[in-house]
């Protein structure tokens, strides 16, 4: 189309002009336009070459559709893990927009679980932005709600998540209670007259074009508008290229607007900001457990990491008097000053203070105990409970933003998770497994299941499940791949610990490392260092690697 516009602009150009120099002008130009856009090679810079990258090392991907829409160039991405559909990932611009997978699941659906455990009686729902739909799954999967409204500017993307809700029984948007509006989500809530008891939204991150002014203190005073009282507002944060100012300026105009505004963490660095039009409680804790009383609901639950409703407590960061001090001296964002947003890709020492902050599981425990938001929401025994999480989620918050103590391997917080809860999903976690991982698993037929990489996932399910026994088998079986035979005999021999066992781990430990740590062994004699997780293991357990080597 471009080479067809171009001849007839020449075309055009010989016609009129008399002059050769502009002709050849004309004509070079566009020679050269051609050379710099060559028309397969935009396909592959603009959707190929980003899309690839996104794609985890240990996946393949393959492009479903692509689609140019009025608005965007929507890609749909499909990761694959052993030849079977993993997560669908959305990508507009050849930015990458959101995912199924379960670390985005995880933040999505907690925008809706959290409401719904402490309100009351919540009717009718509005979702702006409608992404992957994971958060509108969430809806549709609560049956107490009678109507859920959906607002996005984007019709194509509506229709394209048919890339990830195949089954027609399963897509959100079929739920007879849903109502779509094509409609852009600020101009929406300037012109409808309803009100709501939820309303839920994931906008683009704000540093993104264009997107700003949903993230301002006007467009949260419409937000409150459209409550009803008792209401409540679940909102995206992302941290992911924003400097401190920028955060504390979001912060702000919410606060500004909410009273009794909140953060609280989702997964890594997507946080949750939450505010209410005067909710009152606290709820029965029938009202807070009625989730998990859902086989639907707490299955997804579980596979998030929330399978407890108690682990809904340690999510908290701080409520409104907690961020009214952190933000203090920050301007909030406001529509005439969008500038107050600023993208940063050098290093951010603000935003790492504040994460500092906002991980440091002592301090959020002891704010948890003593907010009034939370006194007045959170059922009395709940809370207490609540306490008792907060070194899980400690863990959890150390895996996913790297700040574990120098030294100390998963291993520890992985046997500590085992033996002082009845947790499944975080063990898999630490392992590196997860829940879509463990549904691929599942499903495998009896031949692809003997695969190496099958057994270390299904071990790691079974070790999660304090099944040990087979965990062993499984990982025996592993050990056949030779990219996962240091993990899986790692694994092997703590199962045999916890199994017991300790005098067999041994005497595996001496004939299957003797020879290497000898070669690893100094000139001197010098013994070489033991791994964090074999220095673990000898502490804990007794097992040490370098029982079969000379003295030095």
């Amino acid at each position: 189309m471009a080479a067809l516009y171009g001849i007839i602009a020449l075309l055009l150009i010989i016609k009129q002009t008399k002059t050769p120099r502009t002709t050849y002008a004309g004509a070079a130009l566009f020679g050269i336009g051609m050379l710099i856009f060559p028309a397969g090679d935009m396909e592959k810079q603009h959707i190929l070459v980003p899309s690839q990258r996104l794609i985890s090392p240990n996946h393949t991907g393959e492009i479903k559709e692509v689609r140019e829409g009025l608005l965007e160039t929507i890609t749909y991405l499909e990761e694959q893990w052993q030849n079977q559909p993993l997560a669908h990932r959305l990508i507009t611009n050849s930015y990458s927009m959101s995912s199924t997978d379960f670390r985005s699941r995880r933040y999505m659906k907690l925008f809706v679980y959290w409401p719904l455990a402490v309100h009351s009686d919540p009717k009718d729902a509005l979702l702006i932005s409608y992404g992957v739909g994971s958060t509108a799954k969430a809806l549709t999967d609560s049956k107490g709600l009678q109507q859920i409204d959906v607002v996005d500017i984007s019709e194509d993307i509506l229709e394209m998540n048919d890339n990830v809700y195949e089954d027609p029984n399963e897509h959100p948007l079929n739920d007879p209670r849903v109502r779509v509006y094509i409609e852009d989500g600020r101009y929406y809530l300037q012109t409808t007259p309803q009100s709501y008891d939820l309303i839920t939204a994931e906008p683009p991150p704000p540093e993104i074009a264009g997107v700003v002014n949903l993230y301002t203190q006007e467009y949260f005073q419409l937000l409150y508008d459209r409550l009803k009282e008792g209401g409540m507002v679940t909102y995206w944060l992302p941290l992911h290229a924003m400097d401190s100012m920028s955060i504390k300026a979001i912060l702000r105009a919410f606060c500004n607007v909410f009273e009794d505004c909140s953060l609280w963490h989702g997964q890594w660095l997507d946080l949750m900001i939450v505010g209410t039009r005067n909710a009152k409680g606290p709820v029965s804790e029938e009202v807070f457990y009625r989730q998990w009383q859902d086989p639907v609901v707490s299955r997804e639950l579980s596979d998030l990491g929330f399978e407890r409703p108690e682990q809904l407590g340690p999510l908290f960061i701080g409520d409104a008097d907690y961020l009214k001090e952190i933000t203090q001296g920050a301007p909030p964002l406001v529509d005439n000053f969008p500038k107050r947003i600023k993208r940063s890709s050098g290093p951010r020492l603000g935003l790492v203070k504040l994460i500092e902050q906002w991980v440091d599981i002592s301090a959020a425990q002891a704010r948890f105990m003593k907010s009034p938001f939370i006194k007045r929401l959170w059922p009395e025994r709940v809370r207490q409970d609540s306490l008792a999480y907060f070194t899980f989620q400690d863990i959890l918050n150390r895996h996913w933003f790297g700040l574990r103590e120098q030294g100390l391997p998963v291993i520890a917080d992985l046997d500590r998770v085992l033996n002082s809860s009845s947790l499944k999903t975080l063990p898999l976690w630490l392992m590196g497994s997860n829940a879509d991982y463990q549904r691929i698993v599942r499903e495998a037929d009896p031949e692809t299941e003997k695969d190496p990489m099958m057994q270390i996932h299904m071990a790691m399910r079974h070790i999660a499940d304090r099944a040990f026994d087979p965990a062993v088998t499984a990982l025996s079986r592993a050990e056949a791949d030779p990219r996962l035979k240091g993990d899986a005999f790692n694994y092997k021999i703590y199962a045999l610990t916890q199994l017991g066992k300790r005098k067999e781990a041994q005497q595996l430990v001496a004939s299957e490392m003797t020879e290497f740590l000898k070669a690893q062994q100094g000139k001197d004699g010098e013994r070489p260092p033991l791994s964090p997780f074999w220095s673990w293991m000898k502490a804990a357990r007794g097992i040490d690697p370098l029982a079969g080597l000379d003295p030095p």
